[in-house]
């Protein structure tokens, strides 16, 4: 069995890392540092990130270095490892571009409709000025906010069922 200088290497530092040997730890991590940064790099396209998803996999790596029971499968794990945590901050920064498209398109939509974003709105969809309402017959924008996913007669529904409470008396009690 003619075996690679770095692989042998690599098992023997793996082992001793196992042990508890944080040298043998420091040392695994400049043989293979270049390797596993260049993978995330090649994930993630932007070098700032590759450098954060390279210290990510570290700490899983001192993490779970003991729970590895074939030192030589170690090249393979650290490797999935780092696609793995690209992959994880690739999704990570789509979902934040999809928020803040999101949240651009609905700011034009009340925009077009001749309501500034984050301003009080004509109607509420709570009625209740004590639930963070600044007037009876307008809204504060979490009240807008929470009511734009629903439907008019849902809205029209949440707006009588809070109305009592608005009032300050339940129905069932007598006035």
């Amino acid at each position: 069995m003619n075996r690679e200088p770095k692989q042998v290497l690599t098992e023997l530092l793996v082992l001793q890392a196992q042990a508890g040997d944080e040298t043998a730890f420091r040392l695994l991590h400049e043989l293979w540092r270049g390797d596993l940064r260049r993978l995330a790099l090649a994930r993630v396209e932007q070098p700032v990130a590759a450098e954060e998803v390279g210290a990510e996999v570290w700490l899983d790596i001192a993490r779970g270095l003991t729970r590895l029971d074939e030192p030589g499968r170690f090249p393979a794990w650290a490797c999935r490892t780092v696609w793995c945590r690209g992959a994880d901050w690739v999704r990570c920064r789509q979902r934040e571009r999809r928020r803040e498209s999101a949240a651009r398109q609905e700011a034009e939509r009340l925009a077009r409709r001749g309501r500034p974003p984050g301003r009080m709105t004509e109607s509420c969809a709570c009625a209740r000025p004590s639930a963070g309402c600044r007037r009876s017959s307008g809204s504060c924008s979490l009240c807008f906010m929470n009511s734009a996913a629903m439907s008019p007669r849902s809205r029209r529904s949440k707006a009588l069922r809070a109305a009592p409470l608005s009032r300050g008396y339940f129905p069932s009690m007598k006035p």
